[in-house]
């Protein structure tokens, strides 16, 4: 779905907003309702979400999913 930049952006973001809370990949993967690898591997740049994953995601995070994308 993502590819290059657009991964890494999103990545990155994810990362960033996660700091911002002070929580843990594995706290974002609960809270989010995904495997406890998954956000580690999207922040490593080692998965490709699907668009459902990156909205429970920003749900998670308390934001709206395109603000994961810019």
């Amino acid at each position: 779905m993502f590819m290059g930049k657009s991964l890494e952006i999103l990545a990155s973001k994810i990362k960033q907003e996660r700091r911002l809370l002070g929580i843990s990949q594995e706290e974002l993967s609960s809270l989010a309702g995904l495997g406890h690898t998954h956000i580690g591997r999207i922040e490593r740049l080692e998965h490709d979400p699907k668009t459902g994953t990156i909205d429970k995601i920003a749900r998670a995070l308390k934001v709206e999913p395109y603000t994961l994308l810019k």
